[in-house]
């Protein structure tokens, strides 16, 4: 069965480099979290995005299918995730800056390299 990739084709024979390389990718959103490149209000600044560790602990990466081709959900399981991803006005009027540690990865291809590569193998 066929995997859609951007409207293209692949044969479901690659499925498994699909999901490796989607493991790959969520490695590297877990390394932005804990990149020290983010901009905060408060010195020390910049910084990473790692307080308690329950963000960074909260990955998931699970390997699913949708209408029976190869899918993979990526989520961060705590309340605060896309506060701390998309940035947010606290009750109290406190801005918080946007962290978005999916953007780099995603822009500058990890997924579509780590999967050439798999797949060539």
């Amino acid at each position: 069965m066929p995997l859609d990739w951007q409207g293209d084709e692949i044969p479901g024979e690659l499925g498994e480099a699909f999901y490796r390389a989607n493991e790959v990718l969520g490695r590297a959103f877990q390394s932005e979290v804990t990149a020290n490149k983010w901009q905060w209000p408060n010195p020390p600044s910049p910084r990473d995005i790692v307080d308690t560790g329950n963000l960074r602990q909260s990955y998931s990466g699970e390997r699913t299918r949708e209408r029976g081709d190869p899918a993979f959900d990526h989520a961060w399981n705590v309340e605060y995730a896309m506060a701390v991803h998309e940035g947010a006005v606290l009750k109290n009027g406190t801005k918080l800056p946007a962290r978005p540690w999916t953007e780099k990865p995603l822009d500058t291809g990890v997924l579509e390299r780590a999967f050439d590569a798999l797949a060539k193998r």
